[in-house]
């Protein structure tokens, strides 16, 4: 599953999973906020001179905007740790970019505290108060099934496998008695981990399987395929009628670490593939690929957004180089 890549373990404690997982012979990163972590993060340290271990500790706080330890992993653990975050939505969409899996549990509920409220089946998140649930301020958002499914979905996530423990009747996110835990394996459509590509710059939020570019926008490729004299790159995207509507042509281009390649003009509605040689000299231990439309499309107001192409993430990420 981790394709070779390192593992990351968020909200790691005691580092009892990075452990675990650095014995499977994997390397492990293993982040938390000493902040929050019940024993300032001593535990994780101790355990880890005592096993002689090699897992790289990092203290990383997700409420602010953060770096993690390294750019690419092949699996993050992000267990009990999504109802502690202030932004869910930011945290999950950042590892999106960084992992092609991750293993999460989350406390979600199916009722409201008074139980007079079915949410299931409907897409909310219910915002706790400061000692509501487990007399613990560092609670947040506890989400519905239907909550979290959206959540994953507007982050870049597929869901691959979903299962529920506990309370799985009558879950509230407020009664120690009414706890109900979700147990989700998914899988990132924001990486590719064969050409260790991701999105960089120019790119709005997801919008169902799909995101808009900005005018400008470019991806990163760190481990591009070199075995070949002669390499293509294919790039994926669609061009909505209400482009088309307000002008005749849509034309696109690119450029590789500096090399320009030729302009490609579009003038029908529907899916679209950018294709071209790669020059032998931009080919690089990491590529930097820019593409520009010609124009863009501005929306009604209040969206000030200028728009490029909309590019989809159904299951394969839009960009290969073969």
């Amino acid at each position: 599953m981790t394709e070779g890549y390192p593992v990351l373990d968020v909200g790691c404690g005691d580092g009892a999973l990075s452990y675990f997982f650095e014995d499977l012979g994997l390397t492990v990163d293993a982040i938390d906020h000493s902040a929050t972590n019940y024993n300032g993060m001593e535990g994780v340290r101790a355990l880890k001179a005592a096993l002689h271990s090699a897992v790289e500790i990092s203290e990383v706080d997700l409420d602010r905007q953060f770096a993690l330890p390294r750019q690419t992993y092949g699996l993050v653990l992000l267990f009990g740790v999504l109802y502690h975050l202030k932004n869910p939505i930011y945290v999950l969409e950042e590892l999106s970019m960084r992992a092609k899996y991750c293993l999460l549990s989350t406390r979600i509920a199916r009722l409201t505290p008074d139980h007079k409220t079915e949410l299931s089946e409907i897409p909310v998140g219910y915002l706790v108060g400061d000692r509501e649930t487990n007399d613990d301020c560092t609670n947040y958002w506890i989400f519905s099934a239907a909550g979290l499914r959206r959540l994953f979905e507007r982050t870049g996530w597929r869901v691959c496998d979903f299962t529920t423990v506990g309370a799985v009747e009558a879950s509230d996110p407020v009664h120690a008695e009414s706890d109900e835990r979700a147990f989700c394996l998914l899988e990132s459509s924001n990486a590719n981990l064969d050409l260790d590509a991701r999105l960089a710059e120019g790119w709005y939020g997801q919008e169902g399987t799909c995101r808009w570019t900005a005018q400008t926008f470019s991806f990163v490729v760190r481990r591009p395929l070199l075995t070949r004299s002669t390499q293509e790159l294919y790039f994926r995207f669609l061009l909505p009628e209400v482009i088309l509507a307000a002008r005749p042509s849509v034309t696109l281009t690119a450029v590789i670490n500096g090399f320009k390649l030729p302009a490609h003009s579009y003038t029908t509605a529907g899916e679209h593939v950018y294709q071209e040689k790669v020059p032998h000299a931009a080919m690089r231990e990491q590529l930097e690929i820019t593409f520009q439309t010609d124009d863009v499309l501005r929306p009604a107001a209040p969206d000030t957004r200028t728009l490029g192409v909309f590019v989809p993430f159904d299951g394969w990420f839009p960009l290969t180089i073969a």
